[in-house]
């Protein structure tokens, strides 16, 4: 290797590796702990090599030391949608590792702004989901995991950067670093940035952020307590839905337990996908019904729902009568009003209930209040509560049914 052991200009120098020699031919990125180049083996395979570069701010050492573990985790890693290790060096002075070079883009630019279908975005999501699963399997945890460290080599995701990674004592840890911030803001759990804390978990909620993405092409820059509306309006698929909902609950406790239970939900998305040869994100819906006490009623305008009871103008004023009468004491006179556009969309409104209405996506796990005078969009697959308390919950169900 050249005296300075760095690139400068058009320069170029070989390193020796255990297995192999390199021919570093550029720089790709550079940052305060390391340097990634692009290399050739003797062969003419293209690689890529992480070099550590000591910063004088951090304590001495620390880079190779955080390199060399980064490494030590990649070797035990062999999966088609997990990047490969190739070799180290030689030289305990100068510490690098190589690994294989992913010719593709990365799933950040292949989506943004071009969502996947149903289709093809679960079968991605399905091989993304096989790397976590051979992962956490070795209590191996991501910690970053977002479209733009994911390559695409031909139609195969590949998990790159594993310079978060931590190696866990047991598959129930959870790692606390006091002051720490790890990963990519939305892409990440709430608990690892505003507690330090992450574990299976963490990843979890990444996954579910990086399906959401594939799906709309674009993630919303708000606070996560913000995503289940922007879920709502945007994924119709009530199964892909209710999957990402689990995934991205801002408790870990609340969210899906193993990536197992996420594989086996995206199998399922991805058969119904397959039945219906479905070409576009969302499912193509001729009839939307909503099912009320195991009784299905089709919307073709406007419903309106509320309390059994005599109306009249000295009760009622100039509400609309009843579509649908609820014998539940809970429900108000007049609870709410469904409307389908002519466009095919569906609307709820709160028409002044007593106890309230509210809407689940993720099939009643969590559910958020409408309110009241405003329309909302809902989807086939959600589930409307009449009279809804936190502590109580649902006091009133209706469904709601699409049919193809």
């Amino acid at each position: 290797m050249n005296n300075d052991k760095n690139l400068r200009g058009s320069s170029r120098f070989f390193l020796s590796g255990f297995k192999d020699s390199y021919l570093v031919n550029d720089i790709m990125t550079q940052g305060g702990m390391g340097i990634i180049y692009e290399a050739t083996t003797k062969s003419g395979q293209k690689v890529v090599i992480k070099q550590a570069i000591e910063n004088t701010k951090q304590s001495e050492g620390l880079a190779k030391k955080m390199l060399r573990k980064e490494a030590a985790i990649l070797k035990r890693v062999v999966n088609r949608n997990i990047v490969s290790f190739m070799d180290e060096s030689q030289d305990d002075e100068v510490y690098y590792y190589v690994m294989e070079k992913i010719n593709g883009t990365n799933l950040f630019e292949m989506c943004s702004g071009k969502p996947m279908n149903i289709k093809e975005g679960t079968r991605i999501m399905l091989e993304i989901c096989n790397g976590m699963k051979y992962l956490h399997d070795f209590n191996i945890i991501h910690r970053d995991l977002n479209p733009k460290n994911i390559m695409m080599d031909g139609n195969t995701p590949v998990i790159i950067d594993f310079s978060s990674a931590e190696t866990l004592q047991s598959k129930d840890e959870v790692i606390r670093i006091k002051g720490s911030k790890i990963g990519t803001k939305i892409f990440s759990a709430p608990e690892q940035f505003n507690s330090g804390e992450s574990s299976k978990k963490s990843d979890i909620y990444s996954m579910g952020m990086v399906y959401l993405f594939i799906l709309t092409g674009n993630i919303p820059e708000e606070n996560p307590d913000k995503i289940s509306q922007y879920l709502s309006r945007k994924i119709l698929n009530s199964k892909a839905r209710a999957l990402i909902s689990q995934c991205i609950q801002i408790e870990p406790e609340e969210r899906i337990s193993t990536v197992n239970e996420i594989e086996n939900a995206l199998k399922t998305i991805l058969k119904e996908a397959e039945t219906a040869n479905e070409s576009s994100s969302n499912y193509d819906i001729d009839k939307i019904f909503i099912k009320i006490d195991g009784n299905l009623y089709e919307i073709n305008n406007i419903i309106t729902i509320g309390r059994k009871h005599e109306c009249t103008n000295a009760t009622c004023g100039d509400q609309k009568d009843l579509d649908i009468s609820i014998d539940n004491p809970y429900v108000s006179r007049h609870h709410v009003k469904l409307r389908k556009d002519a466009s095919g969309k569906i609307y709820a409104e709160d028409l002044g209930s007593k106890n309230g209405t509210a809407v689940s996506v993720d099939g009643g796990r969590t559910f958020n209040m409408i309110i009241h005078g405003k329309e909302t969009e809902i989807y086939p697959g959600d589930i409307i509560a009449l009279g809804y308390k936190h502590d109580l919950g649902p006091k009133q169900i209706i469904e709601i049914v699409g049919s193809q």
